[in-house]
């Protein structure tokens, strides 16, 4: 009975054992792989570390200018999107339009409205007004000068609203190119290109053309 209690103590022990080495072995297994982590990590070059953290601050700066913002400071503002991407030079451009449109604007509607109430006056049937403008008193001269200057105000109406859409194209335009790649390593080489192709008749043909390359 005794040898039979040893006997079976022996095996419970022996497979307790098994169960902690088995625990020991993966135990090894896992602080052998964060040891090499940890060596891996600290084995970085410094140089790496800081390509990725440059790489992600330009990210963020890419990521944080929007062409919908530049588009939408454009409309309320003509001129405050292009502020916003950087291209000054284009802020004086954009209110020269819209100064030389808006005189243009004054200037025909002016006129149309001297044409349009000496005409008004002068075709009401009453005796005690007259319609004179620019020297003119003839309702035929008077209603072609009116219709004259109300087309070149419509005109200059829709110059105006062209103008205004161009600023906000424009800075929707340069906000998604603000990342754009314009460095010295970006080429455009144009070359000529010269074919030869063999004929039925055992003669040569030769084809010209231009070769387009683009280096990145």
């Amino acid at each position: 009975m005794r040898q039979a209690i040893q006997y079976d103590l022996k095996k419970i022990l022996n497979k307790y054992n098994i169960i902690v080495l088995v625990f020991l072995f993966y135990g090894s297994l896992c602080y052998a792989q964060l040891s090499s982590d940890s060596v891996a990590t600290k084995s970085r070059p410094d140089s790496i570390q800081a390509t990725k953290s440059t790489s992600d601050t330009s990210a963020q700066k890419i990521k944080h200018h929007s062409a919908n913002k530049a588009l939408l400071l454009s409309a309320v503002l003509p001129g405050l999107g292009q502020a916003y991407n950087k291209k000054y030079w284009k802020i004086p451009i954009v209110y020269a339009g819209i100064a030389s449109l808006g005189y243009l604007i004054y200037y025909e509607n002016s006129r149309y409205q001297g044409y349009r109430n000496a005409y008004i006056y002068q075709v009401d049937g009453n005796p005690y007004t007259l319609g004179v403008y620019n020297g003119s008193s003839n309702p035929t001269s008077l209603e072609t000068g009116k219709n004259f200057y109300r087309r070149n105000l419509d005109l200059a109406c829709v110059g105006m609203f062209v103008w205004y859409a161009l600023n906000l194209v424009d800075a929707t335009v340069d906000g998604h190119l603000y990342s754009f790649d314009v460095s010295d390593k970006l080429t455009m080489k144009l070359q000529p290109d010269f074919n030869f192709m063999a004929l039925t008749n055992g003669g040569k043909a030769m084809s010209v053309g231009i070769k387009f390359q683009v280096k990145l």
